[in-house]
């Protein structure tokens, strides 16, 4: 297994040869540091660096995010869930280890799932 650090600087170095070979250009960028795993069970740090980047919607916008979906999941990534409105269940459940648990205390708090959203629906949360 790889370093988490090398792991996203390989995910970084990859998605921003994606986005260039597409000809797009991201009107914002962060890039930040992790030191490690967060404490919720769908907390979305975890170690390594995370990196942000906003695009205008075009035609080909949600195609290339696909993509990089593709190369997050690869290198072990995930989606911060607070600015998430596209990810796939299958991305989440990848994604996030301590799903399981999570899931765990809703059926017990909320068996008939009367508390929901448009997000929970998508990501079967």
């Amino acid at each position: 297994m790889r370093h988490p650090e090398s792991a996203s600087a390989a995910a970084i170095r990859a998605i921003l040869e994606r986005v260039s070979a597409a000809g797009y250009g991201s009107f914002l960028a962060v890039l930040k540091l992790f030191g490690g795993e967060g404490a919720g069970y769908l907390s979305f740090p975890q170690e390594g660096y995370t990196l942000t980047l906003d695009f205008p919607l075009h035609a080909g916008t949600l195609a290339l995010l696909r993509e990089l979906d593709a190369i997050v999941m690869d290198h072990g990534g995930r989606v911060y869930l607070a600015k998430d409105v596209r990810a796939s269940a299958a991305m989440m459940r990848r994604g996030y280890s301590r799903l399981d648990r999570f899931t765990r205390v809703r059926d017990a708090v909320d068996p008939q799932r009367k508390f929901s959203s448009v997000q929970s629906r998508r990501l079967d949360l």
